[in-house]
């Protein structure tokens, strides 16, 4: 086990905190769910595609400092045996979600942008669009928020579950070693998926 986490699966070109209400560290983590769940869907032959990802702070143990990165730093960010689930929820209900948000209390959003004023949530979309309450959107998150986790998806209903088997810190370390793999460095920043308004 001491050989496994010493493995070096990537260079980190930067230092990557993490914090609310976004962070380097937290986009990318998100950003590199999203882009597993349609690697995921490809592979197994399902003719959909992911809207959006969601993770949460909490299951975000450590922050990534620049240089090499190893199957332990996975361990030490993603400690958690947390699965990744991709859902199917109604615009209708994932409003729900998002009306849980505040500015200090909310998660990690891929491909959706949040707007917060006065500490509470004024707009928010998906894509770039505003929710649509009859269109199904399909939601890449971790079982633990999918079972009612930090409450942000508490009472919303699914149309359908897809079960991956696959653990998110797995997500992260298989990703990391593609980006390598194409000769990159991991490096991410802050950008306007979290927009903060000065009080009026």
């Amino acid at each position: 086990m001491g050989e496994k986490l010493n493995v070096v699966i990537g260079q980190a070109a930067m230092d990557m905190p993490r914090y609310k209400p976004q962070s380097p560290l937290s986009n990318f983590l998100v950003d590199q769910l999203f882009i597993f769940g349609n690697q995921y869907l490809k592979q197994n032959n399902i003719q959909d595609s992911i809207d959006l990802a969601l993770i949460n702070f909490g299951g975000i143990r450590a922050s990534l400092n620049a240089g090499k990165i190893s199957v332990e730093n996975m361990y030490q960010i993603a400690p958690f045996d947390n699965y990744a689930v991709i859902l199917y929820v109604k615009g209708s209900e994932l409003r729900k979600m998002y009306k849980k948000f505040s500015e200090k209390e909310n998660g990690a959003l891929s491909h959706s942008q949040t707007i917060f004023q006065n500490g509470r949530i004024v707009s928010y979309t998906i894509n770039g669009a505003p929710v649509d309450e009859q269109k199904t959107y399909r939601l890449i998150t971790l079982d633990f928020l999918q079972n009612g986790g930090d409450g942000f998806l508490d009472g919303v209903v699914y149309e359908k579950v897809i079960y991956t088997g696959i653990l998110i810190r797995d997500v992260y370390t298989e990703r990391i070693t593609q980006l390598t793999n194409e000769g990159k460095k991991i490096e991410a920043k802050q950008d306007q998926r979290v927009i903060i308004k000065p009080t009026p």
